[in-house]
């Protein structure tokens, strides 16, 4: 039993080994394995180097994102001491008006004892010096009297 080879779409073999094209039926070039190696290795050339430009401007855009977190980073702790400076101050100014507000509440406590203070002594004062006068006069009349 023989076996014939059927023929690839009509091509007809290339002589030149080296040769990218073998004619076709038509008459069409229709590229060889050559030319198709060297069209995948100019394809995986060029998918190699766009991989390197994505992969370089992934680590590009990797490291400056690095740098901007770093300088977020520094700025935050300049704005968060700044913050916490300020809330600090603005704590202290308001414990400072609390306690302000209570010696002020104190003194006036001291001022209205004391106001009281006085206005008894000067009512105890007063009513002594009255009954003083009572006494000088009700002397002043008996002894009146008496002459």
């Amino acid at each position: 039993m023989t076996t014939t080879a059927a023929p690839l779409s009509g091509l007809v073999a290339a002589t030149n080994i080296n040769s990218t094209h073998a004619e076709g039926k038509n008459g069409n070039h229709v590229p060889t394995e050559n030319t198709n190696a060297r069209i995948t290795k100019a394809h995986d050339h060029e998918y190699g180097n766009a991989e390197k430009k994505i992969s370089n401007e992934v680590d590009t855009i990797s490291r400056l994102k690095e740098e901007f977190e770093k300088q977020l980073k520094t700025e935050m702790r300049k704005y968060t001491s700044i913050e916490t400076v300020d809330l600090f101050i603005k704590n202290a100014y308001q414990e400072g008006l609390k306690e302000g507000e209570h010696k002020i509440a104190e003194r006036d406590d001291t001022i209205k004892q004391l106001e009281d203070k006085y206005k008894k002594e000067k009512n105890e004062f007063e009513s002594r010096i009255v009954e003083k006068e009572d006494l000088i006069k009700k002397l002043k009349e008996e002894h009146e009297k008496e002459k």
